[in-house]
């Protein structure tokens, strides 16, 4: 399987767990120091506030249908990732970078960029 490719299941794992409004499973796609840096008035900082802020999320009633990975590069420990999803409001870019923890790949920091 190639970088693309693990980061596709990542992501199909992630949107899964997201639209099933699974918080603890969508935090655990994270390190345990990971950024997340969405609009918003909040940056998360750690799994647990993540955690905290998909909760908040989906008493909103957000929701994913797919992420499209544009472009990614990386080598065995870390790699990033330039995706775009669509939203209700157009389509929205963002940027992740991954870090390989215990064999998987886990988001690092996400900030979205458009």
């Amino acid at each position: 399987m190639d970088l693309q490719d693990e980061i596709d299941e990542l992501t199909r794992r992630f949107v899964s767990a997201f639209n099933r409004g699974d918080a603890a499973e969508a935090a655990s796609y994270y390190t345990s120091d990971a950024i997340y840096a969405n609009p918003g008035p909040v940056v998360a900082f750690g799994r647990e506030a993540i955690r905290v802020a998909f909760e908040q999320e989906f008493r909103s009633g957000a929701r994913i249908t797919f992420f499209e990975t544009l472009r990614c590069e990386g080598d065995g420990s870390s790699a990033w990732a330039l995706q775009r999803f669509p939203t209700n409001t157009g389509e929205t870019v963002l940027m992740i970078a991954l870090r390989r923890e215990e064999g998987r790949w886990l988001i690092a920091s996400e900030t979205v960029t458009a």
